[in-house]
C-alpha cells in the first residue's frame, strides 16, 4: 500500500514536471515558427520577432505611446467589467431564486446574448458618444450576459433537498446563501466571472476599433491603416499577455477555492 502511494506521488510529480516543461516550450515554439513565417512570407507581411520587440520596446520605454493607450483601455475594461459583475450577480441571483421571474426573463436573456453584439455598437455610440462611456457600456454589455446566465443556471440546479435541510435547521437567509447556495454555485460562478472578463475585454477593444480617439483598439486600427505590421503585432502581443495573465489568475483562484471547498 505504501509502495503504491509512493509510486502515485512520483507519477504525479513527473506529470507536473512534464506539464511545466510543455508550458515553457510553447512560447519558444511560437517564436521559432514566427521567425520561420517571417522568412517564408517576408518581413513586409510578417515582421520578425526582433523587429516587433524593438517596436514594443519603443512603446514601453522610449516614446511611451503604449502606456497611454494601455491605460485608457484598462480603465474602460475595469469599469465595464465591474458594472457587469455587480449587475450580473444581482440579476443572476434574483432570476435563479425566483422561478416565475426566471421563466419570464430567461428566453429574453438568452436571445439577446445570441445577437452579434458588434452590430449594436452604433446604438451605444449614438447614446454615449465617442468618449470612454460608450466603450465602458459596450464592454459591460458583452460581459454581463455570461455572468447572469451561469449564475442563474447554477442556482437553478441546486438540489432542493439542500435548501430543505437548511430550512429544517432553521438557518437564516444569510446562512442559507453562505453555507448552501454559494458553495454549490462556486464553480459555475467562477467560470461566469472569467468569461465575463474575457467578453468585456473583447467588447472594449471592438468599441475602440470602431470609434475612439484613444486606446489599444484605436491604435490597432490606426496602425492597420498605415500597414505598420510591427506595431500591429506589438499591440496584439500586449492584448494576448493581458488576457493570458488575467485568465491564469482566475484559474488559480478558482482552483484554490474549489480545493478549499472540498477540504
Amino acid at each position: 500500500m505504501a509502495l503504491w502511494k509512493a509510486t502515485k506521488v512520483i507519477t504525479k510529480r513527473k506529470r507536473e514536471i512534464l506539464i511545466n516543461l510543455g508550458v515553457m516550450t510553447v512560447p519558444i515554439l511560437v517564436v521559432v515558427l514566427w521567425q520561420l513565417g517571417s522568412i517564408i512570407f517576408g518581413e513586409l507581411i510578417l515582421p520578425s520577432p526582433l523587429k516587433t520587440f524593438s517596436v514594443l520596446k519603443d512603446g514601453l520605454v522610449k516614446s511611451g505611446w503604449l502606456f497611454s493607450d494601455l491605460k485608457d483601455t484598462m480603465i474602460e475594461v475595469v469599469f465595464g467589467y465591474l458594472f457587469a459583475v455587480i449587475v450580473g450577480l444581482m440579476v443572476g441571483f434574483v432570476l435563479g431564486m425566483n422561478r416565475f421571474l426566471r421563466e419570464v426573463a430567461e428566453p429574453f436573456v438568452l436571445n439577446i446574448y445570441a445577437i452579434p453584439k458588434v452590430t449594436l455598437f452604433p446604438i451605444f455610440l449614438f447614446i454615449f458618444g465617442l468618449g470612454m462611456e460608450s466603450k465602458v457600456a459596450f464592454g459591460f454589455f458583452h460581459g454581463v450576459f455570461p455572468i447572469i446566465i451561469l449564475t442563474m443556471g447554477a442556482i437553478k440546479d441546486i438540489k432542493l433537498v439542500y435548501l430543505k435541510v437548511g430550512r429544517s435547521f432553521r438557518l437564516s437567509a444569510l446562512r442559507v446563501y453562505k453555507e448552501i447556495v454559494f458553495p454549490s454555485i462556486l464553480p459555475s460562478l467562477m467560470t461566469g466571472l472569467r468569461l465575463g472578463f474575457n467578453l468585456a475585454f473583447i467588447g472594449v477593444i471592438l468599441g475602440e476599433m470602431a470609434a475612439s480617439r484613444s486606446g489599444l483598439g484605436y491604435e490597432l486600427m490606426k496602425s492597420e491603416g498605415a500597414f505598420y505590421m510591427e506595431k500591429i503585432i506589438s499591440i496584439i502581443l500586449v492584448l494576448a499577455v493581458i488576457a493570458i495573465t488575467i485568465n491564469y489568475f482566475c484559474y488559480t483562484v478558482e482552483g484554490k477555492l474549489i480545493r478549499a471547498r472540498k477540504a
